[in-house]
């Protein structure tokens, strides 16, 4: 799936939305952003998974956070970090975790990003529910989330709606850009 010529969420998300003022942000700062995401992410899957975690006193409140999430919400998880591609193959992704949350089915992404940069999430999530509502093997999600979780050891849950008419234009409006060689 990692190979698959399938456009990612991001790359179309950076493409419409351009990538901010991240090349304005000094390298070694992105690059513990990065890091820390990449742990954060892979210890949440170990913690969904019945896993121990190797902790990381720089950022174990973000997992204090999803902890404090998980005790708030419950959550009965179907899958976590699915690499996916839609069956029309215009894009893929990975999507952080699928579960039922009070008896609905939510698509969840978690962030730890001191950005607040909704519009991009709710792409990559509406991106994410196009892809997973064209498979049979799983429900229909009834909604999408991000959980952000903060360096604080709070969590904010974000609640989106799927809106397949911006998710439509907004793989077009890549497949043109691609074609005309504008990305």
């Amino acid at each position: 799936m990692y190979n698959h010529p399938a456009p990612s969420a991001g790359r179309i998300n950076r493409a419409i939305f351009g990538n901010g003022d991240m090349d304005k942000i000094p390298k070694h700062i992105l690059e513990n952003a990065t890091n820390r995401g990449k742990w954060v992410h892979k210890s949440i899957e170990q913690i969904i998974n019945g896993e121990d975690y190797e902790g990381n006193w720089e950022w174990e409140s973000y997992i204090d956070a999803f902890k404090k999430f998980q005790k708030d919400f419950d959550p009965e998880y179907i899958f976590t970090e699915l690499p996916i591609v839609s069956k029309d193959e215009r894009t893929k992704g990975v999507i952080d975790a699928f579960a039922k949350i009070n008896g609905e089915y939510v698509l969840l992404d978690f962030k730890t990003s001191a950005s607040t940069i909704n519009h991009s999430w709710r792409m990559q999530l509406m991106i994410y529910y196009y892809i997973l509502k064209q498979e049979d093997d799983y429900p229909t999600p009834q909604g999408i989330r991000v959980v952000k979780l903060v360096k604080d050891g709070t969590y904010r849950i974000l609640y989106y709606e799927y809106d397949e008419n911006v998710v439509e234009s907004a793989l077009t409006l890549y497949e043109y850009m691609k074609e005309e060689d504008i990305l």
